[in-house]
């Protein structure tokens, strides 16, 4: 190998590592912002005898259930005749690679919890399946694959209907309801050119502060303990929302599934 070979193949080799430095870089923030949110969790759970007074000694409700349709990333969405998709269905047209593709579907699942059904706390069982095609046609190394899922969920109740109320995570009104986020899928890779790998992805993520409870009414939203109380004595509708980022995936199927319970 002569010196300008030798070259620009060091010259090749660092930017590879650049760039998976770059993406370690960005999955190590994530990953430390996460750990923080469940700090701050078991912070509260540490500050009384039971770690949550008004729930304790309570019975466990079934509250709801709500289901999407198939959440679908493909190269052609044309509907097959033979099998059509459902009215909760969705399709996207997949990005070519190396571009990156994403999707959001608002209300893709939702369900009433009825008034006075929760004392304190309205709980999630969060269980998404999905399975998706990694794929490196692009003819190099790429050190960036992703598939990404982000769940959110729209928490509607008459208690915010009161312009005074200001939500302090935005600075404004709630204006009816409020938007609580959980960790969704995330995987990232590196693909050699023509890797192909197929991966599946099936989890349950249940509560600890709860999806809404009065203690997150009170202290992360500033409602006071009276406006908290009746916000549970109302009918709550929470309906679901995701979005997606995908990386060299050529295709991918995504249903979420979640059972709600309440004390």
């Amino acid at each position: 190998m002569n010196g300008r070979t030798l070259g620009c193949a060091l010259v090749g080799a660092s930017l590879a590592m650049t760039a998976s430095a770059k993406l370690e870089n960005r999955e190590y923030a994530q990953a430390r912002k996460e750990m923080t949110q469940m700090m701050a969790v078991e912070a509260l759970a540490s500050t009384a005898t039971t770690g949550d007074a008004d729930s304790f000694g309570r019975y466990v409700k079934f509250a709801g259930l709500m289901t999407t349709g198939s959440i679908i990333l493909a190269q052609d969405c044309t509907p097959d005749p033979s099998n059509p998709f459902g009215p909760e269905d969705h399709c996207f047209v997949a990005n070519a690679a190396p571009a990156t593709t994403t999707f959001t579907v608002t209300d893709a699942a939702r369900v009433l919890i009825p008034a006075k059904t929760a004392n304190s706390l309205i709980c999630h069982w969060q269980s998404p399946a999905a399975v998706y095609f990694f794929y490196n046609p692009t003819g190099n190394y790429v050190p960036n694959a992703r598939f990404q899922v982000n769940p959110s969920y729209k928490i509607e109740n008459a208690v915010l209907n009161d312009p005074s109320l200001i939500n302090p995570l935005t600075g404004l009104p709630f204006g009816g309801s409020l938007t609580v986020g959980l960790p969704g899928i995330r995987h990232s890779r590196s693909l050699q050119a023509g890797e192909t790998q197929i991966e599946r992805d099936s989890e349950s993520r249940t509560c600890i502060d709860g999806l809404i409870s009065k203690r997150s009414l009170t202290t992360t939203y500033g409602l006071t303990a009276l406006q908290a109380a009746n916000f549970f004595k109302n009918d709550t509708i929470i309906s679901l929302n995701l979005a997606g980022t995908t990386t060299l995936v050529d295709s991918a199927s995504i249903v979420y599934g979640v059972r709600f319970v309440a004390d």
